[in-house]
């Protein structure tokens, strides 16, 4: 969180959604259940994992709509109640492996089109010395949330909230309520770039672990998920911020 802010406040909010949007939360809370759990467990709520992509996606587009009229508070309230209503409705589904992949590349390549494209006029503000630890601590609770209650919610739902907008929930809510509606659609947008390294993150994952070993695998994921990222780095660098 520390990372992504700073990237946010040097290059614009647009680069620090691509990063937020990249497994630095997520990936780690693999290589927790990993630790914790085993391979096995890792492995399948890695393949459980793919399945939040599309509330994510989801998640963002609410988020981007509401923002051009409501304010943060409500904003952030409703993108967060849709990803878990949605969550809920794909898991109750059932859906294979491949079919939930199919979807969760749609819904981000959907959600992509219907966001604005729009580059947040140069800014300079003033933050509070609170907001740095603020962001840290939301993004921290979440993630012992998630992996404290492992043992209790099992490896599905453990992966199917893996990829919970840990950091891209408070970063937006915090840009939006300080930059306005234009930088959080930047930053949303950015999630839904950094989602397709998700995407082969949890792949890679999921069909890996159990076969090689967990320390190649995460590291081919972490890597391959870096590699895909990396052509929408050029746009969000030349972002004019202060």
């Amino acid at each position: 969180m520390i990372a992504v802010s700073w990237s946010a406040r040097r290059w614009g909010p647009g680069i620090g959604g691509l990063l937020a949007g990249l497994p630095l939360t997520s990936g780690p809370i693999s290589i927790y259940l990993w630790v914790e759990q085993g391979p096995k467990f890792a492995a399948a709520a890695a393949s459980s994992s793919l399945l939040s992509l599309t509330p994510v996606a989801i998640f963002s587009l609410v988020y981007g709509r509401l923002a051009q009229r409501l304010p943060m508070p409500a904003c952030a309230l409703c993108g967060l109640g849709v990803f878990l209503a949605s969550l809920y409705f794909l898991q109750s589904l059932g859906l294979p492996f491949w079919p939930t992949w199919i979807i969760g590349v749609l819904a981000i390549s959907l959600g992509l089109i219907c966001m604005p494209n729009k580059l947040p006029a140069k800014f300079r503000i003033h933050y509070p010395r609170w907001d740095l630890p603020a962001r840290v601590f939301s993004a921290t609770a979440l993630i012992l949330l998630i992996t404290l209650s492992a043992s209790i919610l099992g490896s599905q739902w453990s992966g199917l909230l893996s990829p919970i907008p840990v950091l891209a929930w408070p970063l937006c809510a915090f840009i939006h309520h300080q930059q306005g509606s234009d930088a959080a659609q930047a930053v949303l947008r950015g999630i839904l770039e950094g989602a397709y390294g998700v995407l082969i993150f949890y792949t890679i994952v999921a069909g890996g672990l159990g076969r090689f070993s967990p320390v190649f695998v995460y590291a081919v994921a972490i890597f391959a998920s870096l590699i895909v990222s990396i052509p929408w780095l050029k746009s969000k660098l030349v972002l004019p911020a202060e």
